[in-house]
């Protein structure tokens, strides 16, 4: 069978090799890379640092731990993007909205891939900023990323980078955050769901459950973008759907609360359930305010599954 044969093996503790047999394989022949698992599965978000010209690819586990790093770069124009033509890339926390189609992609602007990113997203929308097409894509020639600053407002990558990033994005799933410039006094991107941002959701869902709409609206934001309704009518809303259920229990399951300077996000599976109506849907909701008094801005509910009660099971994978 030769030195690879079925024989006992030992791992040298702190040298990383097996010995198998008379032979020494190193340990990463025989143990699968767990960062290349995490990427498979999309257990990561991406953090795009446009100072540094750096992005990576961090963890879903709290603390995060980098599993990638790739060079990029930003927009022309320096700031945050606020209108059309700008040449600014936007800052903020994003959603891989899907991957661009072959046809769309210029290979003199784009190299050979890109993925959309959900900009404007709704607090842009309540800020007033405008523009479209914000991607992440290749370039023309690696030798551009040398000048650091020279997209339309996109982040581009080299083009073996940008091809090897679409096998692990998933649109609707993949977070994006955006950063001008990382910040180690306070870290922005994924913090700690036990935090007072996260208690805070719990405290929102419950109060929710309460069915006690004054209660529930006090969470909100006045400048409340939700399903293109203001606060005042979505108080109306929730007010008629109190007093027509006898019941409502609101669930909050894998929370992940990320922060950036300008607001926070949170995601998590939502599960609903009254005497008349049963729903499971992935939430986002956008907050602004201080950690221990945040107030919500913005809600996007997506991947929803709902019907009468008992129709579909509510616990398991959406």
């Amino acid at each position: 069978m030769g030195g690879r044969g079925l024989f006992s093996y030992l791992r040298v503790a702190g040298l990383g090799f097996v010995i198998v047999g008379s032979a020494a394989l190193h340990a990463s022949e025989l143990v699968p890379n767990p960062n290349e698992a995490l990427l498979n599965s999309g257990d990561f978000y991406v953090y795009v640092d446009k100072a540094a010209n750096l992005l990576s690819l961090r963890s879903l586990d709290y603390p995060s731990r980098e599993l990638k790093q790739f060079r990029a770069i930003s927009g022309l124009n320096a700031g945050d993007k606020i209108s059309e033509g700008d040449r600014k890339t936007p800052e903020g926390i994003y959603f891989v909205e899907g991957f661009v189609s072959r046809s769309q992609l210029v290979a003199s602007l784009h190299g050979p891939a890109a993925a959309s990113l959900n900009y404007p997203n709704p607090v842009d929308h309540i800020n007033s900023q405008t523009g479209s097409g914000i991607w992440i894509h290749g370039v023309d020639s690696d030798s551009r990323l040398d000048k650091r600053f020279d997209t339309r407002g996109c982040v581009a990558m080299g083009n073996t980078e940008v091809v090897e990033l679409m096998r692990w994005l998933r649109p609707k799933h993949t977070v994006v955050v955006v950063v001008d410039e990382s910040s180690k006094i306070s870290p922005l991107g994924l913090v700690d769901p036990e935090g007072p941002a996260g208690k805070r959701v719990m405290e929102w869902a419950a109060a929710w459950s309460s069915q006690d709409t004054d209660r529930y609206l006090a969470f909100y934001h006045d400048e409340l973008y939700s399903r293109g309704m203001s606060l005042n009518r979505w108080r109306a809303y929730k007010d008629s759907l109190n007093k027509r259920y006898k019941f409502i229990k609101v669930g909050v399951r894998n929370l992940r609360v990320y922060k950036h300077s300008k607001y926070w996000m949170i995601v998590f599976e939502q599960v609903y359930e009254s005497d008349l109506f049963q729903a499971r849907s992935q939430k986002r909701l956008y907050w602004v305010g201080p950690e221990d008094n945040l107030k919500i801005l913005a809600e996007e509910s997506f991947d929803a599954r709902q019907g009468p009660p008992g129709s579909f099971p509510l616990d398991g994978p959406l």
